[in-house]
């Protein structure tokens, strides 16, 4: 039976996405108490439309998504780079949204957003897609040897 080699780099991403996912959930679950307190406040004062920010209702799943991706990259998924390059995506643009409509008012949102340019810097680093390209032809010879049809990933 044949080990993986797992370079430091990736184990270093790995540990990043979980502390990313740790983050989103912290921010999200604080931005979702505070929209529902402030809500409720409003709504007790006589105000009629509130609505609550969607930043505190989308943390939650990207930190799952970002949970994912850190799982791909312990067991060096086929896919795991790509899942998190995406999810990096994912979080960029939603913040990114909400920076241009000037509902950003927290330091956090910054630091999230600071932190997912470095993730993305760091999965464009030769190491992590080197590991993830080669675990891909890996994954392609395998195919090839069972007579499963290509995929061409």
């Amino acid at each position: 039976m044949e080990f993986k080699k797992r370079p430091w780099s990736v184990t270093a991403l790995t540990i990043l996405l979980v502390i990313e996912a740790i983050a989103l959930v912290s921010t999200g679950s604080f931005k979702l108490y505070e929209d529902i307190y402030l809500t409720s406040q409003h709504l007790l004062a006589g105000a009629t439309d509130m609505s609550i920010a969607p930043i505190g209702s989308l943390s939650i799943p990207l930190s799952l998504l970002t949970l994912v991706a850190a799982f791909g990259f312990i067991r060096l998924w086929p896919g795991a780079w790509l899942n998190a390059m995406s999810v990096q995506g994912i979080i960029l643009s939603f913040l990114l949204i909400l920076y241009f409509t000037q509902t950003i008012n927290n330091i956090m949102d910054y630091g999230i957003m600071a932190y997912a340019v470095f993730i993305v810097v760091y999965l464009n680093y030769n190491e992590v897609y080197a590991t993830f390209r080669n675990v891909n032809r890996a994954y392609q010879q395998l195919l090839e040897e069972n007579d499963y049809p290509s995929t061409d990933v």
